[in-house]
């Protein structure tokens, strides 16, 4: 029989046994660095959250700054126990300056306004200085209402009257005519006229008598002139007003001193060694991690896992390959020893 197997030369199977071979060993170390890295990172984690980890949450605390008598800061406390018991350590501090502010507030005062005659009136304005909270506040109100808590007739009221052309028959004074020969009586009985004309109310003011003052005189025209007084009552009231407007001061610069504490961990007695050695070794916990530092843990793990069986899967097949390639090597070499018999 004629052999018709292909041979492959012995410098060649040489070098193909000794690829297989090292690739098969790379595999094979390949895998065991993965699985070894895989074992130990939760151990890596847990070393480098050492010192970190016992420190959780921050806690800030804000507070207005008390000065010492010579005039230094007070220190702060380098530790921090919160109601619930959990003591915190001071990570940093600093102080913190605030610039004084323009602040202002609405404001309402009423006053009390006694013996106001009618040609008077209220101030519809009033300027007001006042401490605010411990600030000299300044601003201007205006007067919203007012109200007549109490009014009287006093005496009192007395207006000067001129007359020109002293010795005419009679005065006009717009609607008015005072008759020359009885002037002052006039004067008296038509007195609601005459504060009319003088811009007063008859309401307001009466006229109860009249008399000259002083001789008569000549004006700048040369008109003979006489000047006489009138007087009577006045009403007089006295008025709650109600003022409102807005008040503004400057706030003094003030000091804040802030303080970052964070949250001091409970260390356990169990070593991170002893755990391994009763082949256990806790994940570790990611401070503040939550549900995103559990699904980084397990998609780095699955990575990890999904590599490996991988790389398995490629030193088990070049196995298999070079298992292959020896038993038809060997099969090759029996062809190759056994006689040939011719026909």
């Amino acid at each position: 029989m004629a052999d018709r197997g292909i041979r492959i030369p012995l410098d060649i199977r040489i070098k193909m046994r000794g690829i297989m071979v090292r690739a098969a060993v790379a595999a094979a170390v390949v895998t065991a660095v993965v699985f070894w890295l895989s074992g130990r990172g939760p151990v890596m984690a847990a070393q480098e959250t050492g010192e970190a980890g016992r420190y959780g949450p921050e806690l800030r605390i804000t507070r207005k700054v008390e000065t010492a008598e010579e005039g230094e800061f007070q220190e702060t406390s380098d530790r921090y126990w919160a109601i619930n018991g959990k003591e915190y350590r001071l990570d940093y501090w600093e102080i913190v300056t605030i610039p004084g502010q323009e602040v202002s507030q609405p404001l309402e005062r009423k006053m009390v306004y006694t013996g106001v005659e009618g040609a008077e009136g209220l101030p519809g304005s009033v300027s007001l200085k006042e401490d605010v909270s411990g600030n000299q506040a300044e601003g201007t109100l205006f007067l919203r209402e007012s109200r007549i808590v109490r009014e009287e007739w006093k005496d009192g009221f007395t207006a000067p009257v001129t007359f020109h052309a002293y010795g005419a028959d009679e005065y006009h004074g717009g609607s008015l005519v005072i008759p020359g020969d009885a002037v002052l009586e006039t004067c008296v009985s038509m007195g609601g006229q005459l504060l009319e004309f003088m811009g007063l109310s008859p309401l307001e003011y009466r006229i109860l008598g009249a008399e000259w003052s002083g001789e008569s005189y000549e004006d700048e025209e040369g008109r003979m002139c006489r000047q006489a007084v009138v007087r009577g009552q006045k009403l007089l009231r006295d008025y709650e007003a109600t003022y409102e407007g807005e008040v503004s001061w400057t706030q003094p610069e003030t000091h804040e001193l802030e303080m970052v504490y964070r949250q001091i961990t409970p260390v356990t007695s169990v070593s991170l060694e002893e755990a391994q050695e009763g082949g256990h070794v806790p994940a570790p916990e990611v401070p503040g991690g939550g549900r995103e530092g559990n699904l980084w843990y397990w998609v780095r793990s699955g990575f990890v896992i999904t590599v490996g069986a991988g790389l398995i899967g490629i030193s088990v097949g070049l196995l298999a390959l070079l298992a292959v390639w020896y038993r038809q090597n060997r099969r090759e070499h029996r062809r190759r020893c056994l006689p040939r018999i011719k026909g």
